[in-house]
């Protein structure tokens, strides 16, 4: 860039400007620093709004009044008043005529065309540049190769032909002294017209696609530019802390699913498209039933009794961070003593998939250590969807399908549940009868019922819709975005969990590009009217249980009734609002100021109706009961930045300042009613008899300073650097910052001349390694303080208790990270291989520790000496097998080899008994099954002396298994052909678990048991068997706290299978659709496992995820 007075353009005016020479061409823009500095947060939004109303209508209008004056000072004034662009070579406009003209309101093109009537040029209007160039002596001649000083002309398209809007087209001139100019084309046909000369090189860059080069005497006419996905590849964009990156130039640790592989995947909750296709990490669902809670673990569990909930980022702002259930991760659907059926509820089910571009998942000290206290179990970014610059176009996506359990536990028959029954009595010695068991007497004996598939046989339905509209120029772009989701269960009933979403995103640069403003606010709002409990509950309830009695009322010979159970309901209401505003200036060259913020809100409302009638009789007087929950999150992030960039000795250097202030504010009540006179004002708190209250109210606040320099030395030795200090009001004031950060490096020895021009399968190699340190601050609020509670009346007035002791030393969690990798690239790039080894260190604990019973408390939170190690390996391999002009074959692989070890522990912590050091964190502790006793058919337990026992002792407690998954990764294939295209994958989980039930007997009243107990069981003296004696005694409780079915839970499910098909466009162009595709896709679809007698080894004998297999279009117009 050249700095110079705008007399030298004769301009009217005296502001500085900008010229952006070189000796082919000419680019002007203006630059007005005094509005910029002035303009405000508030005017900025106004403008913005303004901008969407009229983003294409620049003035094309033009008022001059010159004479004999250059064509520069001309182009100017015409710039300034419509926002075109000129370009030109300087060859083409030397020694052309000055010019004299007046004109008023008048269209550009007629002035145009009055400026070059006695010129030697020929002018091109093209978007919002004029293309000039020197007329040519013969108009008619036609070629094969592109002639020296031309109009180049040609068209942009991707990889199905579709036209590309937006790509960047750079002149490279042959002379390395005259710097490139760089353009964006926005021909909404993807055609391009720039002037160059025969031996400068054009250069396409898109992100998201592989930038390519092109010498222009090497194109051939017609010039057609196919633009290839750098998706998979090394120069696929990367999202990390505060900016991108790509795999080629990455110093840490990233993987990422991309908007394909989610779309793929008929799914409500994002993070479930994950599950299988990252290694690292393990991604489990709690339930299947809509709404379900999703655990996301980073590289093994670092913390004891602190969370272990990575930082979730949504476009740069974090999601959720602070609420004091994220400690457990339960986000803002939680409330003391009330749960969804589910047990927990995601924050992220407010989230639409359809919204989301890419989610990245950062592992290693390199990519976390900007967060700091944040960074300790990894983070999440999800990036949603920006406006895509051209023409206005909407786009439908409509999904239909159905769900189901894909596979049910096989249970005993009435015959086998009776004859069970009958040996447990004979077993115990105790004569039937219609008092002591009425199963084999005042029941049916001859209809048995497999409840599960009553009550969870169902056929659940799924409804997808979302609508897109997007468009606008280089300048100003605009998406709204909407999406209506709709999920019902499998069990009875009319219920459903639907939500519905809004999403704006807005982006705005300035004419000479020094100013962006880019804003996104998304609008949430979820509804789930669901039946209270999870319905599997009632999987091993005896198969000829009567439901009613002999006068129609609900039979409560059992505890439980599964239809009056029906009538108990949970509704719950969330609305959400996350807003993410980002302005960034360019004071000058690599000179750059940046804002990101963002603003958070969300409320939801819970309710949990209980009817008189719903509740077992024998527990004491029914009455109708509701339970309300109300909570309140808001958060609010502020982080101004300086980026400053320049290249020092053959490099490249990057530098980031910056500094965080975040807040949030948690308030939450939970209202307990009782003793409503009528079932229909259960959903009222107003209608309760008498009524509790609880609740909290907190304020959590986070700042921190940090910066990271990043060096690139000719893209072969980079180094990373990162120092952040963070401050939490979670701390005493002594304690309440803390410093932390990380060094990084890479070498990418392929570019070494011993190796770059040199023929090989390897066509990349790169060597990394960092080391850095990160904290945890996830506990609850206020520890450090001495806190009080309500603790009844006392003549009329309450009185308080203390709640725990001060301890204003509680100070971070702190977790050290290392990681070494390579990254290699074989036959140009075509198989991509990652590998890392990893090893973390978590000291310095937050639990809680005894205290004497006399001092009043059993403990307080402080921090004690413990360490816990996590070390694995990790692979991933990408690889085109084969890309043909109509066929193409991907491929991925991924592993991960997990491991975690206790080292040291401190007995003071009050856990320390269930923390043996030297296993995992997982470990669990039991008694050590050992044999069926085979006089007595009792089970006998391994005890402490090597011995064995009917009655093993807390001394006996062994530490028999863990479960933490000794590998586990995914499979993925795409094929296409044509306009068919077909993907599965395959996720693999090697671990251990329990594979049946746990249970304390066998033959309880009431209960059924699996399919297994049907041979096998003790029956008489001598029997040798491998399953205890039926009997109606709970006396043998220890068999459930036991390793009695532990074992292999390894387990391979078929996530997901995509079938789709793009219809031609010649089919679809004359009805104005420029794509359109059908698919189905299948989400859940079989798995593979010897857990035979649970729905899955996900979830147990809980609702498993549902088999779903939908069908759908999509239409762009």
């Amino acid at each position: 860039m050249i700095y110079q007075p705008c007399r030298a353009l004769n301009c009217e005016t005296y502001r500085p400007c900008i010229l952006n020479q070189t000796k082919q061409m000419y680019k002007f823009y203006c630059k007005n620093s005094r509005w910029i500095m002035r303009v405000k947060l508030t005017t900025l939004m106004l403008i913005l709004a303004i901008l969407q109303v009229s983003a294409a209508s620049y003035a094309q209008r033009v008022t001059l009044s010159e004479k004999n004056a250059q064509l520069e000072t001309v182009f100017n004034k015409i710039r300034k008043q419509t926002g075109y662009d000129f370009m030109f070579s300087s060859s083409a406009i030397k020694g052309t005529k000055p010019v004299s003209i007046q004109v008023v309101d008048a269209d550009l093109e007629k002035v145009l065309e009055l400026l070059f009537r006695d010129q030697p040029l020929n002018f091109k209007i093209e978007d919002r540049a004029v293309i000039v160039s020197k007329k040519r002596l013969t108009e008619n001649a036609t070629f094969t190769t592109i002639q020296p000083a031309s109009i180049i002309s040609g068209k942009i398209v991707d990889e199905k032909g579709e036209p590309m809007v937006g790509v960047t087209v750079t002149v490279v001139p042959a002379n390395p002294d005259t710097k490139p100019l760089a353009y964006t084309n926005n021909n909404k046909d993807g055609n391009f017209t720039v002037n160059a000369e025969q031996q400068d090189k054009l250069r396409f860059s898109y992100m998201g696609f592989i930038t390519q080069e092109h010498t222009v005497s090497s194109l051939k006419t017609p010039i057609l530019i196919k633009m290839v996905s750098a998706i998979g590849s090394l120069d696929e964009v990367q999202v990390i802390a505060y900016g991108t990156t790509s795999r080629r130039l990455n110093t840490g640790t990233v993987s990422s699913v991309t908007a394909d592989d989610i779309a793929k995947q008929p799914v409500a909750n994002p993070l479930l498209a994950l599950q299988g296709r990252v290694a690292g990490a393990v991604i489990t669902q709690n339930s299947g039933l809509p709404g379900g809670h999703v655990d996301i673990l980073i590289r093994g569990a670092s913390s004891i009794s602190s969370g272990t909930t990575p930082l979730y980022v949504i476009d740069g702002v974090p999601f959720n961070a602070g609420a004091p259930a994220s400690v457990n991760g339960a986000g803002f659907n939680e409330v003391n003593g009330i749960a969804a059926p589910s047990g927990r509820l995601s924050p992220f089910s407010i989230i639409n998939p359809d919204d989301i571009e890419r989610i990245d998942i950062l592992k290693d000290a390199d990519a976390t250590a900007i967060f700091g206290t944040k960074g300790a179990n990894g983070a999440v970014m999800i990036t949603t969807k920006r406006a895509k610059q051209g023409k206005t176009q909407l786009s439908l996506n409509l999904q239909q399908g159905v769900g189901d359990v894909a596979r049910f536990v096989p249970v005993l028959s009435l015959a086998q549940y009776l004859d069970m029954r009958r040996q447990a009595l004979k077993n115990d010695g105790i004569t039937p009868s219609p008092t002591n068991a009425p199963d084999l007497f005042t029941w049916s004996q001859t209809e048995g019922t497999d409840w599960q598939r009553i009550y969870m046989g169902e056929t659940a339905q799924y409804t997808n819709i979302n609508a897109t509209i997007q468009g606008g120029d280089a300048r100003t772009r605009m998406l709204l975005s909407t999406g209506y989701n709709r999920e019902t269960p499998v069990s009875p009933g009319n219920q459903a969990n639907q939500r519905a979403t809004i999403r704006l995103n807005v982006e705005h640069s300035s004419l000479d590009k020094k100013f962006n403003a880019l804003a996104n606010v998304t609008y949430g709002y979820n509804n789930s009217n669901m039946l209270r409990g999870d319905y599997s509950q009632f999987t091993f309830m005896a198969p000829n249980k009567p439901i009613y009695g002999p006068t129609g009322a609900f039979d409560w010979s059992a505890s439980s009734n599964p239809e009056a159970s029906l009538m108990e309901r949970y509704i719950g209401t969330t609305n959400s609002l996350t807003s993410s505003l980002n302005l960034r200036y360019t004071i000058a060259k690599g000179l750059e100021l940046q804002l990101n913020s963002g603003y958070n809100k969300s409320n939801t409302n819970q309710n949990q109706q209980s009817p008189a009638a719903s509740q077992n009789p024998r527990y004491g007087v029914a009455t109708n009961n509701a339970n309300f929950g109300i909570i309140d999150n808001e958060f609010y992030s502020v982080e101004p930045q300086i980026n400053y960039k320049r290249k020092i000795a053959n490099g490249d250097l990057s530098v980031l300042i910056g500094t965080t202030f975040q807040n949030t504010a948690h308030l939450s009540t939970a209202i307990n009613g009782a003793q409503y006179i009528n079932t229909q004002l259960l959903g009222a708190i107003a209608g309760a008899a008498s009524y509790r209250i609880s609740g909290a109210n907190t304020r959590y606040k986070y700042n921190s300073l940090f910066t990271r320099l990043n060096y690139n030395f000719q893209d072969k030795y980079i180094i990373n650097g990162i120092v952040r200090r963070d401050g939490s009001s979670r701390f005493g004031a002594d304690y309440s910052f803390g410093n932390f950060g990380s060094i990084g490096g890479a070498w990418i020895f392929s570019n070494e001349s011993f190796l770059k021009d040199k023929k090989s399968i390897l066509s990349f190699g790169k060597l990394k390694a960092n080391w850095g340190l990160t904290g945890n601050d996830l506990i609850a609020d206020y520890l450090y303080s001495p806190l009080f509670r309500a603790a009844g009346m006392y003549h009329g007035q309450t009185t308080l208790r203390s709640n725990n002791p001060a301890n204003e030393a509680i100070r971070w969690e702190t977790t050290q990270k290392l990681d070494i990798g390579v990254d290699l690239g074989f036959f140009q790039d075509r198989v991509l291989l990652n590998a890392n080894y990893y090893y973390n260190r978590s000291n310095n604990q937050l639990g809680s520790l005894t205290l004497p019973i006399s001092t009043g408390y059993t403990g307080y939170m402080d921090n004690f000496p413990a360490r816990i190690d996590m070390y694995g390996w990790e692979f991933e391999l990408n690889a085109t097998t084969i890309k043909k002009k109509n066929f193409s074959w991907k491929s991925s692989i991924n592993l991960t080899i997990p491991r975690n070890e206790i080292v040291s522990v401190s007995p003071d912590f009050v856990g320390a008994a269930t923390l043996p050091v030297g296993y995992p964190l997982s470990q669990i502790r039991g008694y050590v099954f050992h044999s069926i006793d085979s006089q007595t058919g009792e089970p006998l337990f391994s005890t402490a002396a090597g011995g064995t026992t009917l009655v093993p002792t807390m001394d006996d407690l062994q530490w028999f298994g863990n479960t933490l998954p000794i590998a586990y990764g995914g499979i993925g294939n795409d094929f296409q052909y044509k306009g068919f295209s077909l993907s599965f994958f395959l996720e693999v989980m090697h671990k251990d678990g329990y594979t049946i039930p746990r249970t304390a007997s066998f033959g309880l009243f009431g209960f059924n048991m699996p399919e297994f107990f049907s041979s096998g069981d003790w029956r008489q003296p001598g029997d040798i068997a491998s399953i205890p004696k039926a009997t109606t005694r709970q006396s043998v409780s220890y068999l459930g706290n036991s390793n009695y079915g532990f074992g292999d839970n390894t387990y391979a499910k078929l996530r997901n299978v995509s079938i789709a098909y793009a219809l031609p466009t010649r089919w679809t162009k004359n009805i104005h659709i420029t794509n359109a595709r059908v698919f189905a896709n299948a989400q859940n679809v079989y798995t593979w496992t010897k857990a035979k007698h649970l729905y899955d080894p996900e979830t147990g004998v809980s609702t498993p995820p549902l088999r779903v297999i939908t069908m759908g279009l999509s239409l762009s117009l």
